[in-house]
């Protein structure tokens, strides 16, 4: 449900955040509850500022009961330009949990709630897990050194480790101590439940970024073409952070003698990942239009 537009970006709400700020109200912590909701905006925004600095166009913000998530066009999924907007969010809560306790050698009411959620929200997302930002990460390193679909059947069993690693970590405590650690059992449960789901969807990220490109086609008549000459030994990765949004790329590949050895679109690189790993060199990809 949409609640307001911030120029231009629509912020969203799940009907169970309503249901989670009535049992705050219920305790008598609504302005707790506005102070955490807050935070997860914020956070969420730090991947939006920095992604409109790269050129890609901000779409909203969805907020759900433990945390949020950024809708942002252009993201391929792979390179620095993907590293730098999902670094964006942990640092940026890092960034405010120090802002709400400057000033205060002891911070007190509002400011410390603000200041150990916005931490909280830092340590939860660097898990190295789906979705949240530390499984991004993984992702992309790993998808520096094999195949796309590799990149995220792996860190999908990553973020499933990590799954097991908490419920068992509440299970102690409950036998231990008899306290019921809720936070961390529904962490775990949506970590499970939304990491098979992003299995098969990541697997198309690079061709939902081209779809993102054919609605502008579709949309305006006409896309902006840039042409790059590279050589044949480049990487494939090396390659993609050429791409930019909102243009349609073609490479000429040549070889280190200056002969050309073939013509790549957009498209045919990214199709050629699910075959050649970012590492591969771009050459090879000529060989398989062949």
């Amino acid at each position: 449900m949409r609640v307001m537009t911030i120029r231009g970006i629509a912020i969203r709400v799940h009907y169970l955040c309503f249901l989670l700020m009535m049992v705050f109200g219920i305790c008598g912590q609504m302005v707790e509850a506005i102070v955490i909701f807050a935070c997860v905006v914020f956070h969420e925004l730090c991947h939006i500022v920095v992604a409109i600095w790269l050129g890609h166009r901000a779409v909203g913000i969805t907020l759900l009961p433990f945390g949020g998530m950024a809708e942002i066009e252009g993201m391929n999924g792979y390179g620095l330009r993907e590293c730098m907007v999902v670094s964006a969010g942990p640092l940026g809560s890092v960034l405010g949990a120090v802002l709400c306790g400057w000033g205060w050698s002891e911070p007190s009411g509002m400011a410390e709630l603000a200041m150990e959620t916005n931490m909280m929200l830092a340590l939860w997302n660097l898990l190295p897990a789906y979705p949240l930002d530390g499984g991004r990460l993984v992702r992309i390193l790993l998808g520096t050194s094999m195949t796309a679909k590799e990149a995220v059947r792996r860190t999908v069993r990553i973020s499933q480790l990590v799954a097991a690693v908490l419920f068992v970590y509440a299970g102690y405590v409950w036998f231990v101590r008899c306290e019921v650690l809720i936070s961390v059992m529904l962490l775990a449960g949506m970590v499970l439940r939304l990491a098979s789901a992003e299995e098969k969807e990541l697997a198309f990220v690079p061709f939902c970024h081209m779809a993102g490109k054919e609605r502008i086609l579709t949309k305006a008549g006409h896309l902006p073409t840039m042409w790059y000459t590279v050589r044949c030994d480049m990487r494939a990765g090396e390659v993609i952070e050429l791409f930019r949004p909102q243009v349609y790329t073609m490479v000429r590949v040549v070889s280190t003698g200056g002969k050309l050895c073939g013509t790549l679109s957009e498209t045919a690189v990214w199709q050629g990942l699910t075959t050649y790993r970012l590492t591969d060199a771009i050459g090879i990809f000529c060989d398989e239009e062949e």
